[in-house]
């Protein structure tokens, strides 16, 4: 069984970090997996009690992991810079990787979850991703512990393979808003995932710095799933959460929490996880029903935006 890298970026938020890690090394495998942390340099003062706090507990060593490999940046990279350099630094050593914002616990079974699970997916083609996490929503009654998904991309802990990460940033990068404009994109969008639909025409309208970088479109949660949603890719999550957040405190850098307290979802307690499901996995054209009608924003709002794209389309003709 592969045994994946974590690597996790942090700054300030000892508490959370230390959660994190604490629940990690409770895991099934934990001894025989590698830790990668990268600690950002402060931008400013106001970061700078909870940055020691943390180089300190780092420093003092952390037990539990094969290994714990610490990276202390000398400037500021800023939160999505400083994933990208942890996780380059896990590919050097590794063909797959887990993936981790500080601010999430993990359940026992996470591990034993994605470890099975990147073996599970590594020759499905149509799978990019494992996650972690889930929704408090209505799943399907049967006998599937897991679902594949396709209108989000939940990286609240979140497993891929190499090969399928970079395929998906060169696309992304350097292929997906053309494809996107020239081969009705917006369209796909409407009818799969409304909330991806607003988001894209808010970047094409110079309104969503997020999803841009040098000028482009950058690798995020967002991109992610709208890649999934124009290369027909999908998500394996489990029905039971393997991990809470605790990021919606007002300490990260997106903050809202969906109207839910993630920190009070209740995860699972099992120690290890089998996999029940169809081989190869299946997907459940419902699913896109329960979290369009349970997460993300409203037919109403998703049409204003879209005859506001039309207007403005119509007027810079």
């Amino acid at each position: 069984m592969v045994f994946a890298p974590v690597t996790i970026a942090t700054l300030n938020r000892y508490d959370h970090l230390k959660r994190c890690i604490e629940s990690l090394s409770r895991n099934k495998w934990a001894d025989k997996t590698d830790i990668y942390i990268s600690l950002d340099y402060p931008p400013s003062e106001k970061y700078v009690e909870g940055y020691k706090r943390i180089k300190e507990y780092l420093c003092a060593g952390i037990k539990g992991f094969k290994s714990v490999k610490v990276y202390f940046q000398s400037h500021n990279l800023g939160a999505a810079e400083n994933a990208y350099f942890i996780r380059e630094e896990a590919f050097k050593e590794y063909d797959c990787y887990i993936g981790s914002e500080d601010d999430n616990e993990f359940a026992p079974n996470f591990l034993d979850y994605m470890n099975k699970g990147l073996e599970l997916i590594k020759n499905d083609d149509s799978i990019i991703a494992l996650t972690g996490h889930s929704y408090p929503v209505e799943w399907p009654e049967d006998e599937q512990n897991v679902e594949k998904i396709c209108t989000l991309y939940d990286c609240w802990g979140v497993a891929l393979w190499k090969d399928d990460y970079y395929k998906a940033k060169y696309y992304i990068e350097n292929e997906m808003e053309k494809e996107i404009k020239e081969k009705g994109g917006l369209n796909k969008l409407f009818k799969r995932q409304r909330f991806l639909m607003c988001a894209t025409i808010d970047y094409f309208q110079g309104r969503n710095k997020d999803m841009e970088i040098n000028g482009h479109m950058r690798m995020m949660d967002t991109t992610m799933a709208i890649y999934c949603i124009m290369k027909g890719k999908y998500m394996v999550m489990p029905k039971v959460s393997l991990v809470r957040n605790y990021g919606a405190d007002g300490s990260g850098v997106h903050t809202e929490g969906l109207g839910y307290c993630w920190h009070k979802q209740i995860i699972s307690e099992d120690k290890e996880f089998e996999f029940r499901t169809l081989s190869p996995f299946v997907y459940n054209t419902g699913i896109d029903k329960v979290f369009n009608s349970y997460i993300f924003r409203s037919v109403k709002s998703a049409v204003i935006q879209r005859i506001k794209y039309e207007l403005d389309c119509l007027m810079h003709k």
